[in-house]
């Protein structure tokens, strides 16, 4: 009898050191999980930021103190980022050629680290014609 009761103790032993690592796994997918979901979560707010600056930019067609006026933030002393709460968005001309058309790319950065980036385009339209 004694030796059953001993084999039983080791089994149950056994098993709870099966358990722990179980869920010291699982524990650990879900640490990770969540930590992936607030990267995400930050860099979909970013984009969405972006979006709007994108919108806005295009309406003011590429004046960025009208644009900074309307997203309630500050024009930078180079005139080509516009300092909000949280980010700070930059407007990068891209020359392409295209006649009447205006185009760059809009960059949302927290802490100097890059979160999205949306390249945007706008009709100009001649004054003189």
């Amino acid at each position: 009898m004694r030796s059953r009761a001993s084999l039983v103790i080791i089994e149950q032993v056994v098993m709870l050191l099966v358990f722990a690592l179980a869920a010291a796994l699982c524990l650990k997918a879900f640490v990770w999980a969540d930590t992936e979901s607030a990267d995400i979560f930050t860099r979909d707010k970013a984009l969405l930021q972006a979006q709007s600056a994108a919108e806005v930019i295009k309406s003011c067609r590429g004046d960025m103190n009208a644009a900074a006026e309307i997203v309630g933030g500050s024009v930078s002393a180079d005139g080509r980022a516009i300092d909000c709460d949280e980010y700070v968005l930059t407007v990068t001309p891209i020359e392409d050629g295209i006649k009447y058309m205006a185009s760059a790319e809009v960059s949302v950065y927290e802490d100097e680290s890059l979160l999205a980036s949306l390249k945007i385009a706008w009709q100009e339209v001649d004054e003189n014609e």
